[in-house]
């Protein structure tokens, strides 16, 4: 009787807690609606500080790992923002250029994002 109690409360943990466990199986880097010609420039300039992975300053104001979770609105206010970063030159921060050399951004490049952030913000 006391076995059978324990598998009975057992099952109904795993029965409360197994739509949470499924939400985590499912979640997944939702970067599917950022073109990849555009990916290949925010992985390497970007991605290590705005994902997942970054600290959560850089994180909080803009996360790629988690871009099509956020809503249109969200994503034009973003969009815009990295346009006014990009064009002040704040980002990549010229510190993190120093020591990741790789993750600098050329005037095509820029140009590249900018088109992307303004096709986003006509939406």
């Amino acid at each position: 009787m006391k076995n059978g109690k324990i598998w009975l409360s057992m099952l109904l943990i795993a029965a409360a807690t197994f739509p949470a466990f499924a939400q985590v199986l499912e979640k997944k880097d939702s970067v599917s609606s950022i073109p990849s010609s555009v990916m290949q420039l925010i992985k390497p300039a970007c991605m290590t500080c705005h994902s997942d992975q970054g600290r959560d300053k850089p994180k909080n104001a803009v996360n790629f790992s988690t871009w099509d979770q956020y809503r249109p609105v969200e994503k034009k206010f973003i969009a815009g923002s990295i346009v006014s970063e990009l064009t002040k030159e704040s980002m990549p921060p010229k510190r993190y250029l120093q020591v990741h050399p790789e993750a600098a951004l050329t005037a095509e490049q820029i140009k590249t994002l900018i088109q992307w952030c303004d096709s986003i913000r006509t939406k």
